[in-house]
């Protein structure tokens, strides 16, 4: 192959990813007007909480069973971390649950 054919080569290839990435300008753009209600039709409520005060989603209500779950974690990593000799179950699970019932305290059920 000659310079001049590898140079035409690069360049139809060039002008091919100009076309698709206008393409694909031009698909996104379209697809965000329909997004934002551009047709003339209202947008459906998402359903999601809206967010707090600094932008952040407003806390979801912790579940007893979920919150049983999070003490149970944290009292077997207690558990771990001292390599499970001394101590005993009970203490972790009671140091365990004053740590989360802080955390969420204003989140329980």
């Amino acid at each position: 192959m000659t310079k001049q054919a590898g140079a035409k080569i690069v360049t139809k290839k060039a002008e091919k990813s100009e076309k698709l990435e206008k393409h694909a300008g031009k698909k996104a753009a379209a697809k965000e007007a329909h997004e934002d209600g551009a047709a003339g039709k209202p947008k459906k409520a998402s359903g999601a909480k809206k967010a707090g005060k600094h932008g952040a989603a407003a806390p979801l209500p912790v579940t007893p069973e979920l919150r049983r779950h999070m003490i149970s974690e944290m009292a077997y990593y207690r558990a771990e971390s001292r390599g499970f000799s001394g101590g005993s179950a009970h203490d972790d699970w009671v140091a365990a649950e004053a740590v989360i019932d802080r955390m969420f305290s204003d989140t329980l059920e």
